[in-house]
């Protein structure tokens, strides 16, 4: 059922109830803004690009003022190294994490009602052959993310496509030094230590938008590509208005977590380009307001 395929993607889809993957096919204006900042200290300037993680194909070139910060950059960070989570080792570690191993199922491990909302949901997934008897052995926070990888890829959505994957792949054919802001046993476990009842909450929300998945990623789309922080932060928050534990924990506490980091970079004497999901930069939680809360000069370009 292409379970290890979903897992390679494990760390694109942590995004997943952040909706931030969606294409248009269409050519950025050089005259607008972009989710892009430059973040500048006495001896560096540090770029920070809002990703979206999964794309169509037909979306390149992307706008100039994005190559521009490549150019201008010596070291490329991103969420975690994306190489390594297609190797075999993370996989299995992703799937010793998914799997119950103490004889529960994901029947007796939800509530009626989510169990219910599950099945219903699913149907619409069968062609692709994943149903809820497939995924009974598994646990919620795996089958939320092999839902909606599964779903994205009906839509023709892909994660070689990517924003990240492209600076990536990019950044290694120019020998540059690359970094990771998280390990990937560190992502593995960020879904996998959640609470019985985050988990059933996280699957709920990816529930509730997969019928709109593809409305909800044109709308994100359309504000990333204009760099329309406000529209963006609204309809990612709305999304997860009634998860506010699985928002903390998905995206403000590794907010937390990446802003000394960066602090570090500019105090380094080259110039870095981060690459990280969009939703992680907008907002009063987000690592531009972040960075300005602590002074230093960030601008949007």
């Amino acid at each position: 059922m292409g379970n290890y395929e979903v897992c390679s993607g494990f760390v694109l889809h942590l995004k997943v109830s952040l909706c931030l993957i969606v294409l248009l096919h269409a050519t950025p204006s050089e005259a607008q803004k972009h989710t892009l900042w430059k973040v500048e200290s006495p001896t560096t300037t540090v770029y920070l690009l809002g990703s979206l993680h999964m794309l169509k194909p037909g979306h390149y070139p992307l706008a100039k003022a994005m190559e521009d910060a490549f150019a201008d950059s010596r070291h490329l960070v991103t969420e975690t190294n994306l190489d390594e989570l297609e190797t075999p080792g993370i996989r299995d570690k992703i799937m010793a994490k998914a799997i119950y191993m103490d004889g529960s199922t994901l029947k007796t491990s939800l509530s009626p009602k989510a169990y219910e909302t599950a099945e219903e949901a699913l149907e619409e997934l069968q062609s692709v052959g994943l149903s809820l008897k497939i995924l009974n052995g598994f646990k919620p926070w795996f089958v939320a993310i092999s839902i909606v990888g599964l779903k994205l890829q009906q839509l023709g959505f892909d994660p070689a496509n990517g924003v990240d994957r492209y600076f990536f792949n990019k950044a290694k054919a120019a020998h540059m030094a690359l970094h990771a802001l998280e390990s990937s046993e560190f992502q593995i476990n960020l879904l996998s230590s959640m609470s019985k009842k985050n988990q059933e909450l996280m699957l709920l929300q990816t529930l509730r938008d997969l019928e709109i998945t593809e409305e909800l990623f044109v709308d994100i789309y359309e504000a990333w590509e204009v760099g329309d922080t406000g529209g963006l932060n609204q309809l990612l928050t709305e999304s997860f208005e009634e998860y506010p534990t699985v928002y903390d924990k998905l995206i403000t506490a590794r907010n937390q977590n990446w802003l000394p980091q960066i602090e570090k970079y500019l105090k380094q004497d080259e110039n870095y380009l981060v690459v990280v999901g969009a939703g992680h930069l907008v907002g009063e939680q987000g690592v531009v307001r972040m960075l300005q809360a602590k002074g230093y000069s960030v601008r949007q370009q």
